[in-house]
């Protein structure tokens, strides 16, 4: 009981921290950045890195209303986009688990010898299976003095990052 009360006390102290106060964030926190860094976890961005060819790859399973996605985001060696490699596996509710992986296993083998590293790269936006697809950014809305810039992952929406940009943190 005293554990509960103890953590309710502290999520208070946390609610009332100042230094969380939108009020504070400086103007940049409102601007999409030209490039932002994204760091190899071991949650939602697992592979992150180099691929054998010197690009900047990220590889995940994506997803939208329309179906479920293994994707592979490529940024040239100077962090401008490159190309994407999609795998439409169908509806979400009905992928074949061994074709996810087949898939997942192809476009590993696209990466040759990479290494996971943190990667600093460009927002960029495209169209593959008549779906939007990338790092689409998304400046502060002028009318919300609360707003913040983000650059989310498309499709699905399953990853915001924010300012500062330096790949610290993220929203799921």
């Amino acid at each position: 009981m005293l554990q509960r009360v103890l953590g309710f006390f502290a999520s208070l102290f946390d609610f009332f921290d100042p230094s969380d106060d939108e009020a504070e964030r400086p103007p940049e926190a409102r601007d999409v950045p030209e490039r932002f860094t994204i760091i190899p976890d071991d949650y939602h961005a697992e592979d992150v890195g180099t691929a054998g060819d010197g690009r900047h790859f990220f590889l995940a399973n994506t997803f939208s209303g329309d179906g479920e996605f293994v994707s592979t985001f490529f940024w040239k060696p100077d962090g401008t986009f490159d190309s994407i490699e999609v795998d439409a596996l169908g509806p979400r509710e009905s992928v074949d688990m061994a074709a996810l992986d087949a898939a997942r296993a192809r476009q590993f083998d696209l990466l040759g010898d990479f290494t996971r590293n943190p990667i600093s790269v460009a927002p960029f936006a495209v169209q593959s299976h008549g779906t939007e697809f990338g790092f689409v950014a998304r400046a502060a809305d002028p009318e919300d003095a609360d707003d913040i810039a983000t650059i989310t992952i498309q499709p699905g929406n399953y990853i915001a990052y924010y300012w500062p940009w330096d790949g610290e943190g993220y929203d799921t």
